[in-house]
C-alpha cells in the first residue's frame, strides 16, 4: 500500500467511526456553536388599582358653544339655563286688547328638541334660578377649579315629560308667568333651569338657539303661551333668547376609569411586572391597550397624554411627568408607550408607581366636553433576551 493510499484509509476509518456516535465533544458545544437570543411577546397584563382623580375645572364660557346638554353620567352632571321674554302688552294690543288685564294665560308650554336619544331613562327637575346668569357666563371658581352653583328654586307645578325620541315637553303653571313678571316688570324674562333628579342616570344632547344647521331651524327652544281674551284664544311663540349649560362634577363610581376633558378627570392606574422576565432582558416595545365604552361615552376630536406616577419616598408628594401624547382615535387599540420607562421599572432604576391618563387644556381640541369611560386598560409587553454568555 503506498503512502497517499494509506493516508486515504486512515482518513475513511475516523469518518465511519463518526457516524453514530452520541459522546459529546470533550471541549464542549458551545464553544462552537452559542445559543441565540430570544425574542418574547407576553400575554397581555392587566392593570389593577384603577381610579379616577379630579384634576380640576378648565375655566370657559360654556354658553359661546352650540351644545346644550342635561344630565348625569360617569362622574359628570349636566344642568341648562333657558332664557324667554315675552312682552304682555305688546300680546294684548296685537290682539285687539287694551290692557294686561284682559290677558288670561290659559297654558304655558316649553318645547326643547333633542340632537340624538338619551342614554338612559329621563328623570327631570324644573328649577327657577334666583340669580343672574348669562351666556357667557363662566360657571367655574377660578381659585378652585371647580365648577360653580347657581342658586335656584322648584317651580311648584312644574311637569317635564319626553315625547319620542326627540322632545322633551316641560309645562308650567299659568301662574308662574304673572309671578315672575310682577316680580321684575321691567325685565319681561322667564327663565328656567333644566336639571337631572337626584341619583337619575341619563345623558340627553340638546337643540341650542346657536344651532345654525338647516335641519334645526324649526327646532330651536320655544315657549308656547296660549292666552285669551275677550274669549278668543291665541297662541303666541317665543324662541329662547339666550340659552347655555354647565358642567359639574359628581364623581364616578369607585374603580371606575373616567377620562374627561373641561371637568378633567384622569384615571390612574398601575401594571405588575411578571417576575418570569429574566434579568437582563430589554423591552423592545410596549403598548397601552384601552378599552372604551361607547355606551358610557361622549367624544369628539380630543387630545390625551400618558404620564408616569412619580411618588417622592420621603414627602410621599406625588408629581406626574409626560410619557406619550396622543389624539384619541375610537379606531384604535392601542397606543405605543415610552419603552424606556417600562425598561427603568424592570431593571428598577425607576420606582413603579403606575401611569396616568391626563387632557393638557394648552391644546384648543380639549376645550369642549368630552369624556370615556375605559374598562381594563391592558399593557402590550414584548422584550428580548441576549445570547447565552
Amino acid at each position: 500500500m503506498s503512502r497517499h493510499q494509506l493516508c486515504a484509509a486512515v482518513l475513511i476509518t475516523a469518518l465511519l467511526s463518526g457516524c453514530g456516535n452520541r459522546q459529546e465533544n470533550p471541549v464542549g458545544s458551545d464553544l462552537i456553536t452559542r445559543a441565540q437570543g430570544r425574542v418574547v411577546e407576553l400575554p397581555l397584563i392587566p392593570s389593577r388599582d384603577g381610579s379616577t382623580r379630579f384634576e380640576g375645572t378648565f375655566s370657559r364660557g360654556f354658553g359661546s358653544d352650540s351644545r346644550l346638554m342635561v344630565g348625569r353620567m360617569s362622574g359628570l352632571v349636566f344642568r341648562s339655563l333657558f332664557r324667554f321674554r315675552v312682552d304682555a302688552d305688546s300680546l294684548v294690543l296685537a290682539s285687539g286688547g287694551s290692557g294686561e288685564a284682559e290677558l288670561a294665560v290659559l297654558g304655558v308650554q316649553i318645547r326643547i328638541r333633542k340632537r340624538t336619544s338619551s342614554r338612559g331613562i329621563e328623570l327631570l327637575e324644573i328649577r327657577r334660578p334666583v340669580q343672574a346668569w348669562s351666556e357667557l357666563d363662566e360657571f367655574v371658581d377660578t381659585l378652585r377649579h371647580t365648577a360653580s352653583d347657581l342658586a335656584s328654586t322648584a317651580i311648584e307645578g312644574a311637569t317635564a315629560a319626553s315625547v319620542g325620541d326627540s322632545l322633551i315637553q316641560i309645562d308650567l303653571p299659568p301662574a308662574y308667568l304673572w309671578a315672575v313678571a310682577r316680580e321684575n316688570p321691567d325685565a319681561k324674562a322667564f327663565d328656567v333651569l333644566l336639571q337631572p333628579a337626584a341619583d337619575a342616570r341619563f345623558f340627553t344632547s340638546l337643540v341650542s338657539r346657536n344651532d345654525i344647521l338647516p335641519e334645526n331651524a324649526n327646532r330651536l327652544p320655544e315657549m308656547r303661551l296660549t292666552f285669551s281674551i275677550d274669549g278668543n284664544t291665541n297662541t303666541h311663540v317665543e324662541v329662547a333668547s339666550e340659552d347655555t349649560y354647565w358642567a359639574a362634577r359628581d364623581g364616578p363610581e369607585p374603580g371606575m376609569l373616567v377620562l374627561a376633558t373641561i371637568v378633567r378627570l384622569s384615571p390612574v392606574f398601575r401594571f405588575d411586572l411578571p417576575d418570569s422576565i429574566p434579568r437582563g432582558a430589554t423591552v423592545t416595545s410596549s403598548e397601552l391597550q384601552l378599552n372604551y365604552d361607547r355606551s358610557q361615552s361622549m367624544f369628539g376630536d380630543f387630545v390625551f397624554s400618558v404620564e408616569r406616577i412619580n411618588v417622592d419616598p420621603a414627602s410621599g408628594d406625588t408629581t406626574f411627568s409626560l410619557v406619550n401624547a396622543w389624539r384619541f382615535d375610537e379606531q384604535a387599540a392601542s397606543y405605543a408607550v415610552d419603552q424606556s420607562l417600562i425598561q427603568g421599572w424592570l431593571s428598577g432604576t425607576t420606582r413603579n408607581s403606575g401611569l396616568a391618563l391626563s387632557t393638557p387644556v394648552t391644546d384648543s381640541r380639549n376645550w369642549d366636553v368630552n369624556w370615556v369611560v375605559f374598562h381594563n386598560p391592558m399593557l402590550k409587553l414584548i422584550y428580548s433576551i441576549p445570547p447565552d454568555p
